[in-house]
């Protein structure tokens, strides 16, 4: 449900949108190339040379790293992005799925709709995602993992078998639904603002 949650999942949606931006500045352009401070980050040097071991030298604090670096940048989508994780200033989120009917499609609606307002299109970041945060294996699944995946747990040294948790747990079982995830973010409320008119103009 952590990894589910909006401000989570925001903050993804930033850093997808910032690395993919940076992988396409990597290939169009000798920027990297012809600066060394560029050439020195393990991140940017993966994009301008990605092979195994300049992937390894990637980790959560190479990252942060880079954000810094990027910041810096003259490249405005870059370095706004950049600056937000940095300084922790997410986007916001407005979620369209929890107004949606079930198998509905306000979502396909509203990108339909947003596509007719460019301006605001253009700071929108989408989120859509199928999850089911729990499902229970049968111990005679063709999967081999599965009993590794399994939460499993006796009420007493006396049972015979462990049980899967789902079967005593209504919280567990609660999370065994397929979640629908349909939300859009934003840099700023005004932009929400639109966004929820758009929505409210289709609804």
């Amino acid at each position: 449900m952590v990894y589910m949650h909006k401000t989570t999942r925001a903050a993804e949606a930033m850093l997808s949108s910032l690395l993919t931006t940076v992988a396409k500045e990597a290939l169009n352009s000798q920027a990297l190339a012809n600066d060394e401070r560029l050439r020195s980050d393990p991140v940017l040097n993966y994009f301008a040379s990605p092979d195994l071991d300049a992937y390894l030298d990637i980790d959560d604090s190479a990252v942060w790293a880079t954000l810094g670096t990027l910041a810096s940048s003259s490249h405005p989508e870059i370095s706004e992005l950049a600056r937000r994780l940095r300084d922790r200033r997410l986007f916001k989120c407005l979620d369209v799925g929890i107004r949606d009917v079930p198998k509905g499609n306000l979502f396909i609606r509203f990108k339909a709709a947003l596509g007719k307002n460019p301006d605001v299109a253009q700071h929108v970041l989408f989120d859509e995602e199928m999850v089911q945060l729990y499902k229970e294996y049968d111990f005679d699944e063709d999967d081999e993992t599965a009993t590794l995946k399994k939460v499993l747990f006796k009420n007493s040294p006396d049972d015979s078998e462990p049980r899967d948790i789902a079967g005593n747990s209504e919280i567990i079982r609660a999370l065994r639904d397929v979640e629908r995830i349909q939300r859009v973010y934003a840099p700023e409320e005004g932009v929400i603002d639109n966004l929820h008119g758009i929505l409210d103009s289709i609804s």
